[in-house]
């Protein structure tokens, strides 16, 4: 049996075994899941049937004996010895060959050996450059590989040695490319693959991340096994073409000759990304469990607090009408409502002549400190006047209905990026305007606001792109939009609101009523879902002469909630912001870097364009 059906052999059976574990793990959560709702449905406690921190337990246990029986590090250095034999071979045999660029260079080993990531990047941009119009692929190829080469570092990383991995990737690569650098077919069979690799390896970086133990250190080391093992198959390849010494011999499709090593770079990726996910999965039911405990304690500390107070309350309520309290017992029990009045803001001492409730809630009322409650219903019926104002209604039939559209990785990556972190924040795409076909800006929202409807996450969806600039009717449609949408969430709280119906009621239509309107959307994004996204395209039409100040108070309002309290849920809401704009906007401009994160797609206007699926893009997703 030889070298590669032995390593095949080998790598399924720890991919079973790896398997048996995952299915494993997964039938323990399955378990725990069950268990747990068993025992709400019996009205018990909670069971503690898995510890805290399992998931790094069994995906950090590094005394398996299993593991040891397999030591990845062995086989990650050998296939990096038979790469570097295998280089130092082929440079030999090329510093003798009189028809390759490479034989005026002297000692090309010692020239390539310590090659770093960025000078690899300059060589291959001045690769892409020499080549002309003829070579559009071939530079696009070039192109797409430059991009990824800081994911290849960033991979490398979880390896223990990481440097001389990453130095003899860079060395290799670029002897392959400068030994092809003369035969045009054979360049564009390897850039493709190399930036097929590189987009590879750049979408399994943050699935690595997800959970980073001694098995994921493993997968990523079988990953760059199955790399290195291409690299070297290509200077063979390329070594048994060179001694044809026909020309021709390198007319030969690269591309499709790799294509079983390719699928088996994807098989090694395919690995990361599911070892990932169920990490990440056993990391997050973890986590749950332990913060639904911590409520559970939160919850009683609080009903505690609640009975105690009432009682202290009622006990002194019946004292005074039963008795009728002598002067020092008045006193005390005055010095007792006192502090209770204190911590709801009252400090009139003739509110505290009476101690009942009924003096008290009536003293509130008269202050306007009476929280007026009103449920949903009430709020959405009240907005009905609202909507002959809106110059453009939102539906989600019109979104839900659209196709699936393909974006540029760059666009993709930054999106999902934006809405995976932690809290809030705020995302801009900028584009210069066009008007021969749809603002790339204008597809972004639209496909953003698409996938949230997909994925049933709330959303709220202002679309200024087709308003009349400047005027004053545009800022009213999008401010009675929001209002809107906001009250119209799925999940808005449910139980009643200190709101009074009558305050949208006072909206007539005109700017005199803006400043009313900013205060009625602060007030609805207190009880508005958390996470909530909200995406706006083309508020820089809202701008004009006198506009400015207020498209400044709406951007002001949204920027200083995407840190507030959620007051149904007591917890931080998170309002995730993602502005799409043609051109530029005043407004926007004049929050800092470090708040909203810009990105600009300049040059050619082809290159951002959504479209089909091929490499380089992908669909957006949340």
């Amino acid at each position: 049996m030889d070298y590669k059906q032995r390593s095949e052999k080998s790598l399924g059976i720890r991919f079973s075994t790896q398997l048996k574990r995952e299915m494993a793990l997964q039938e323990a959560n399955g378990q725990l899941l069950q268990t747990e709702r068993r025992g709400r449905s019996e009205s018990q406690p909670e069971p503690h049937v898995v510890r805290e921190n399992l998931w790094r337990e069994y995906y950090d246990d590094r005394n398996d004996n299993e593991r040891n029986s397999y030591p990845f590090e062995m086989c990650a250095n050998r296939e990096y010895d038979l790469l570097k034999n295998a280089w130092r071979s082929f440079l030999d045999t090329t510093q003798d060959n009189q028809n390759t660029s490479l034989t005026n260079k002297a000692n090309p080993f010692e020239r390539n050996e310590n090659i770093t990531i960025d000078e690899l990047k300059d060589y291959v941009q001045s690769l892409a450059d020499r080549l002309d119009q003829s070579h559009g692929k071939t530079r696009r190829f070039l192109d797409k590989f430059c991009g990824t080469l800081s994911s290849h570092s960033a991979m490398l990383d979880f390896l223990p040695k990481q440097s001389q991995y990453l130095t003899i990737f860079c060395g290799v690569v670029k002897t392959i490319l400068e030994a092809s650098d003369n035969y045009q077919m054979t360049l564009k069979g390897i850039s493709e693959a190399l930036a097929e690799i590189g987009d590879i390896v750049q979408l399994s970086v943050q699935h690595a991340k997800l959970i980073n133990t001694s098995g994921m250190e493993d997968a990523v080391g079988r990953l760059y096994e199955s790399v290195f093992i291409f690299l070297r198959e290509a200077m063979l390849w390329y070594k048994g073409r060179r001694l044809h010494r026909l020309r021709k011999s390198f007319d030969h499709n690269f591309y499709d000759h790799f294509s079983h090593l390719l699928d088996k770079i994807k098989q090694r990726a395919d690995w990361i990304h599911i070892r990932g996910d169920i990490g990440h999965h056993a990391k997050t039911t973890d986590t749950i469990r332990i913060t639904r405990s911590l409520d559970q304690k939160l919850d009683r500390i609080i009903t505690t607090q609640e009975e105690d107070r009432k009682i202290f309350q009622d006990s002194q309520l019946s004292r005074s009408a039963a008795t009728g309290i002598a002067m020092s017992s008045s006193q005390t029990a005055m010095e007792g409502h006192s502090e209770f009045a204190s911590s709801i803001g009252l400090h009139d001492p003739e509110s505290l002549s009476i101690p009942t409730v009924s003096k008290a809630t009536e003293l509130l009322h008269d202050r306007g400190l009476c929280p007026l409650q009103c449920s949903k219903s009430e709020l959405e019926e009240a907005t009905c006047e609202l909507e002959k104002h809106i110059l453009n209604p939102f539906s989600h039939a019109d979104i839900a209905d659209s196709g699936r559209v393909y974006f540029e990785n760059k666009i993709v990556y930054t999106i999902r990026d934006w809405s995976a972190a932690v809290g809030s924040g705020l995302l801009r795409f900028v584009a210069q305007p066009q008007a021969s076909y749809q603002p790339v800006t204008s597809a972004i929202s639209a496909s953003v606001a698409k996938t949230a409807i997909d994925s049933d996450l709330p959303l709220v969806y202002l679309c200024c792109i087709s308003l009349p600039r400047g005027e004053e009717r545009s800022l009213i449609s999008t401010l009675y939009s929001l209002i809107h949408q906001l009250i119209r969430q799925r999940d808005f709280s449910g139980r009643a609101m200190d709101f009074r119906p009558s305050r949208i009621q006072e909206l007539d239509g005109t700017i005199s009523t803006w400043d009313k309107g900013i205060s009625i959307c602060s007030d609805l994004l207190l009880y508005a879902p958390s996470p909530l996204l909200v995406i706006i395209d083309g508020i820089e039409r809202l701008e004009g002469d006198i506009s400015e100040v207020y498209v400044d108070n709406l951007i002001n309002l949204l920027g200083d909630k995407t840190a507030t309290q959620d007051l149904s849920r007591r917890a931080d809401k998170d309002l995730k912001l993602l502005f799409t704009t043609t051109g530029p906007c005043t407004s926007l401009n004049k929050l800092d870097g470090s708040v909203l994160k810009t990105i600009h797609m300049q040059g050619k206007h082809t290159k951002w364009r959504p479209g089909k699926p091929r490499l380089g893009r992908s669909l957006i997703k949340l």
